[in-house]
């Protein structure tokens, strides 16, 4: 058995071959898989749960990981913030069956402060500006009162470096699949990161 390696996610999420989509899809799903369990530690019942979708890979990840959470019982919303996908992520939307909204919708619904909030918008790609409306974006999500979890590390902050945007997310827990990226102990980046998950994906 062997670590996939960041060049095993972007072959799988770039893939434009017909004859490849069922795998890729099928990976993201088992890496989502390691996302649910590790969530459901920290969740005592089937609390609502909301995702923040973003353009890349971890946006893509974060449908897969809305539908295995859909597939038990959790009311989940997939809030996306681009309207332009990938191919692998339109393919992994037509298998989500929850509900999905736009971030301009979302902003004016009353907060659940039960709900858990999860960042799933540029955890690995990371963005040098704001990205237009994306500081108010964080700026709910940060305000959130309730539980909050990032994916593959906080929005905003570069997973190298330890160097954020002006904006960024913070979050009760971050989980990670590349393992412990040296931006997670330097700079802003050890004071964002408040509790971190380590689950490593295996190639069967």
């Amino acid at each position: 058995m062997t670590i996939l390696t960041r060049k095993d996610f972007e072959k799988i999420f770039y893939s434009k071959k017909k004859s490849r989509e069922k795998e890729p899809i099928q990976e993201l799903f088992r890496i989502a898989d390691g996302y649910f369990k590790v969530i459901e530690k920290e969740l005592d019942n089937l609390k609502p749960v909301v995702l923040f979708a973003g353009l890349g890979l971890t946006g893509a990840l974060a449908y897969a990981l809305a539908q295995i959470l859909f597939e038990h019982k959790y009311d989940t919303t997939v809030v996306d913030i681009y309207s332009i996908y990938p191919p692998i992520k339109r393919e992994i939307i037509k298998k989500y069956y929850g509900k999905t909204i736009r971030y301009n919708e979302f902003k004016n619904l009353k907060e659940n402060p039960n709900a858990v909030n999860i960042d799933a918008m540029w955890g690995l790609e990371y963005i040098k500006g704001s990205e237009g409306y994306l500081d108010e974006i964080y700026a709910l999500y940060n305000n959130h009162s309730g539980l909050k979890i990032s994916l593959e590390g906080n929005s905003g902050l570069n997973i190298n470096s330890g160097y954020t945007t002006e904006d960024y997310i913070v979050s009760d827990i971050t989980i990670s699949t590349y393992g412990s990226k040296v931006g997670f102990y330097i700079n802003q980046g050890k004071d964002i990161i408040k509790k971190l998950v380590i689950n490593l994906p295996i190639k069967e």
